[in-house]
């Protein structure tokens, strides 16, 4: 029985990797085709501004406008990473059940007791009541 339900969950993660692969390898170049876009993009630009000044303005403009973009997202990255994190309900429920399954093992590892289904159950919907309270503030 374990044999074939460690059969089942290696062949379903198996096909999730593979397909996350995929994805993220059709991502990979679509991101590729972006950046080349981009280039065309900025060598355009370069090309309208030239028959308005001259070539070295042009690229002064363009130069002064990726500067400007690069300084509002570090300062962007400044605000995220010195934002206070916010806690999270998800966290803490992992957190216990990290720190209760070895206790769970040995209740459940011996013999099913109505006791034991009682306990588990409590437990169960104070968490889930605990996590709905704690998403909603």
């Amino acid at each position: 029985m374990w044999k074939g339900l460690s059969l089942l969950a290696t062949t379903e993660i198996s096909s999730v990797i593979k397909r996350n692969v995929a994805a993220f390898a059709y991502y990979g170049v679509a991101v590729v085709a972006a950046l080349f876009a981009l280039v065309y993009l900025v060598e355009a630009a370069h090309f309208w501004l030239t028959l308005r000044m001259s070539p070295l303005a042009a690229s002064l403009v363009i130069a002064a406008v990726f500067l400007a973009i690069a300084v509002l997202l570090m300062l962007i990255g400044m605000m995220v990473r010195n934002a206070k994190p916010k806690p999270s309900a998800r966290s803490s429920l992992t957190a216990s059940a990290l720190v209760a399954a070895p206790v769970a093992a040995r209740l459940f590892g011996k013999r099913l007791q109505l006791g034991t289904v009682a306990v588990a159950g409590v437990v169960a919907v104070g968490a889930a009541l605990g996590r709905y309270l704690g998403t909603r503030s």
